[in-house]
């Protein structure tokens, strides 16, 4: 929408404002119609004369310029609280006050959210898709709409948490495409009026939503994930400085809290091989670079071989997938590393 058409009571025409100040002004104004007022009067006036035209907007009070005004812009309109006034520079005189529309950028949300949820009976089920409409709530997540499904619209619908606060991963599911935690997942982050929720690839699916995570933890185990003290009988605190070159390597991968999102995410899994996984082969890492456990050989030598290190064609996509921030694939290339070294000096 462009500015309005008429006349004033002067008869002169109000300037159009060029594309480029909409879209710097409403880069910092979120709301929309600028209404420029000039003291004493407040009755609507249309500015004329190349002063207007040329002249940058000033915030009241302020001096300070918006935008250069050339040209003409086209858009919608646009709000200001009543506590921010603006008015053209001192030389155009003739503006006593004018409405200007800017271009509205932000594309309103819809009320309604469309839910489309993929649902399975377990193994062996094709499955089909459901679409639900769920109306919008403030700072609402992923996790909040489908238990909102389940209260309201359908009861059977199956899937798993725990905390609710993004400590445990037992939410975690496929958002348009991508595995996430539902309940760290805001509606406000996916810019989207359609939400598509599936369940995590690479595991048997129980139900809907939730996977059985026996894959996962049983290629865990086989990398001995549990810390083996190389001094059993040791009574005093073996010390790692927090500077040091070791502590600093392990800070890199030792947050993961075993949601499986890499686990679904990696290829290689997906292949249905025997691979171990990103999990495994982070948690493997963060261990046998610990000098204070006593199991590094043992795991160099579980992971030698094409289900685990060598198996790895580093995609990154289960660094993309951790919600943690975790590089697992950089933990397997260092690994690789650990793999040559050991060979060498077991050779020499």
């Amino acid at each position: 929408m462009g500015p309005p058409k008429g006349q004033s009571d002067e008869g002169s025409a109000c300037p159009k404002v060029p594309g480029y100040i909409g879209l710097f002004s409403t880069a910092f104004l979120k709301f929309a119609t600028f209404r420029k007022v000039q003291k004493p009067a407040a009755k609507k006036i249309r500015a004329t004369g190349p002063s207007a035209r040329s002249a940058p907007f000033r915030a009241a009070g302020s001096g300070k310029s918006l935008a250069q005004g050339k040209g003409d812009g086209k858009g919608g309109t646009a709000r200001l609280p009543p506590s921010r006034l603006f008015r053209y520079p001192e030389a155009s005189n003739q503006a006593e006050a004018c409405v200007v529309f800017i271009p509205a950028l932000a594309r309103p949300m819809a009320e309604f959210l469309t839910v489309k949820i993929r649902r399975s009976g377990g193994p062996g089920d094709p499955g089909r898709m459901d679409s639900f409409r769920v109306a919008r709530e403030p700072k609402q997540s992923v996790l909040d709409v489908v238990a909102k499904i389940q209260a309201t619209e359908d009861g059977t619908l199956a899937f798993r948490y725990s905390c609710r606060a993004g400590m445990c991963g037992t939410c975690s599911m496929r958002i348009n495409g991508r595995n996430r935690w539902s309940c760290r997942t805001s509606l406000e982050s996916l810019k989207s009026d359609v939400v598509t929720l599936e369940p995590l690839p690479n595991y048997p699916v129980i139900r809907d939503l939730a996977v059985d995570m026996t894959p996962f933890f049983e290629n865990y185990r086989r990398a001995i994930p549990q810390f083996v003290p190389a001094e059993p009988d040791r009574t005093e605190f073996a010390r790692i400085g927090s500077d040091s070159t070791e502590r600093r390597e392990i800070d890199q991968h030792v947050e993961c809290i075993t949601c499986g999102n890499c686990f679904g995410a990696c290829s290689i899994v997906a292949t249905g091989g025997a691979y171990l996984g990103p999990a495994a082969l982070n948690r493997a890492y963060v261990l046998i670079r610990d000098s204070r456990d006593g199991a590094r050989a043992e795991r160099l030598r579980i992971l030698n071989g094409p289900d685990g290190v060598w198996g790895c064609h580093t995609q990154f996509n289960c660094a993309e997938a951790c919600p943690m921030g975790i590089s697992p694939a950089r933990a397997i290339q260092k690994l690789k590393r650990q793999e040559i070294t050991h060979a060498f000096t077991r050779f020499f």
